[in-house]
């Protein structure tokens, strides 16, 4: 059967500082930077970026999609503006 202690002094239960692995220090601000702009260049590389004929159609879409809604809140509008009118007869 294992033995279970408890700590109930101070710093009980810590690794000593000899036993304990060196720490590496940190890389700096600008290593980085540098490191971070490296990674996400190499990433942009691989990216499969759309064609301009996509890139033209996608933009048709979203074009026609904006103006559909547009049309929608503008009816609703004019439907809740006739219904408030004659509710409230202004």
């Amino acid at each position: 059967m294992a033995k279970i202690t408890t700590a109930t002094t101070k710093g009980a239960g810590k690794t000593p500082a000899a036993a304990r692995p060196a720490r590496r220090s940190k890389p700096g601000v600008l290593a980085s930077l540098r490191r971070y702009l490296l990674e996400s260049w190499a990433e942009l590389k691989r990216v499969n970026w759309p064609t301009p004929r996509e890139v033209s159609r996608f933009t048709g879409v979203v074009l026609i999609t904006i103006i559909a809604v547009a049309v929608l809140i503008w009816m609703l509008d004019v439907v809740f503006l006739y219904i408030s009118t004659k509710a409230f007869n202004l």
